[in-house]
């Protein structure tokens, strides 16, 4: 089932880097995709349309710290340890790009 999900993520992945190719709007959301922070914090009483990360915010960070450490143990439940690599390789096998 996860390999499933998997080839699936991949197929829809690459087809956006596919379109980036012709497509302006497609290579800005694929350029920001490629090129976001590693994590995302947000305050969605304050900001509901997630415009500001709060991540680096000290005001969040015991918040930002659990969550990071839940995330990370559960991607290493699913398998998946590495998400960033993970998404590189899948995106990198996709394009013809080494």
């Amino acid at each position: 089932m996860l390999n499933d999900f998997k080839s699936k993520a991949n197929d829809i992945g690459a087809s956006w880097v596919e379109l980036s190719r012709t497509d302006a709007g497609a290579k800005e959301l694929v350029h920001k995709l490629h090129h976001r922070s590693e994590f995302e914090l947000y305050d969605l009483r304050k900001d509901p349309y997630e415009l500001r990360n709060e991540i680096d915010n000290p005001e969040y960070k015991q918040v930002a710290e659990t969550l990071k450490q839940r995330l990370m143990s559960r991607l290493n439940e699913l398998g998946d340890a590495a998400p960033v690599e993970t998404e590189r390789a899948l995106v990198t096998a996709k394009s013809g790009k080494k």
